[in-house]
């Protein structure tokens, strides 16, 4: 029982670093995103699901809209954009 635990807390670690991008410098219009806390400038991007009370009362979690959020990978703060601004690799 033990080792099945284990292996599916390694599945589900795998699953959700596929949801990750790489770390990437970003573009919001003509201007570098640079970290309002720290100023790090490196980011990996993630898409976050909107929850809505009435949505998920109904249990329709999955009918809401998502957001592009960029993680700061020096302090880890959270920017949500509604759309995914521009990158470049690092």
């Amino acid at each position: 029982m033990k080792n099945t635990l284990g292996s599916i807390g390694v599945g589900l670690k795998a699953a959700a670093k596929s949801f990750v991008t790489s770390t990437t410098r970003y573009r919001v219009g003509d201007n570098p995103l640079i970290c309002p806390v720290c100023g790090h400038d490196e980011f990996d991007r993630r898409e976050m699901l909107m929850n809505t009370s009435g949505m998920t009362f109904m249990n329709m979690d999955w009918l809401n809209s998502s957001a592009c959020a960029l993680v700061c990978q020096n302090c880890k703060r959270i920017e949500l954009f509604a759309e995914t601004p521009s990158g470049r690799q690092s």
